[in-house]
């Protein structure tokens, strides 16, 4: 059988894609190379061509996530009926939609992307975000100033502090999800997540309560022990 040749990019894609199967369905530690090599069926020395280690792998289906809330993003910060809480609050909808619908892959992923192993990648993939959302939450911040809604000395840096307030929030969430030891009640995991709002409301100097980072209800079974 002759053998088939895709362009370069619907290769890739086509591996990206594989892989986020299998780790949907065998976990990120218990797929290897060889796994994805043979359910596609190509040359080990096509896989290397594209990813240089099922790490950088990883990574990219990373970076795929997060250039997928950024399409999700723009057309809400373009869209001049919404004032700055309304583009604020859509953007975190958005977000957490995202991981709602990814949750099978986040929950398998997580245990290796907190590994000591990942430090470098998550401060390279921390530093990706930062330099990739933290302009976009400057726009809105502005505007939020304009509409009276904010008040902030040095809105030119704000867009950084909020974007790294909402990461760690992330990786105290992420921390309780993975710990098998942490059984927090689900009160108590609110409490951590209404202190960030809480922060964030004081930060930009915002109405108390006007900042609400996602609907909680949907993740409430992500902290639930059986």
């Amino acid at each position: 059988m002759a053998r088939i040749v895709k362009e370069a990019e619907v290769r890739r894609t086509e591996i990206l894609n594989t892989a986020q199967r299998l780790f949907y369905t065998k976990g990120y530690e218990n797929t290897t190379v060889q796994n994805i090599i043979d359910e596609i069926g190509i040359a080990k020395g096509t896989f290397y061509h594209h990813f240089n280690s099922k790490e950088e792998l990883l990574d990219a289906l990373i970076t795929r996530l997060m250039e997928q809330s950024l399409t999700m993003l723009e057309p809400i910060l373009a869209d001049k009926q919404l004032t700055a809480l309304e583009k604020l609050h859509s953007f975190f909808n958005e977000v957490s939609n995202l991981k709602i619908k990814n949750e099978s892959l986040i929950r398998t992923l997580l245990p290796t992307w907190y590994a000591d192993s990942n430090v470098i990648m998550r401060e390279k993939m921390k530093q990706y975000s930062l330099d990739l959302f933290a302009p976009l939450y400057d726009q809105i911040i502005q505007q939020g100033i304009e509409e009276d809604l904010f008040s902030v000395q040095r809105p030119e840096e704000m867009g950084s502090i909020v974007f790294q307030t909402m990461y760690f929030m992330g990786e105290t969430l992420a921390k309780l999800l993975i710990s098998p030891n942490d059984n927090q009640p689900w009160a108590d995991v609110k409490n951590k997540i209404e202190s960030y709002n809480g922060a964030l409301d004081s930060l930009l100097n915002a109405k108390p309560g006007s900042i609400q980072l996602f609907d909680f209800e949907p993740f409430q079974h992500w902290f639930e022990r059986n």
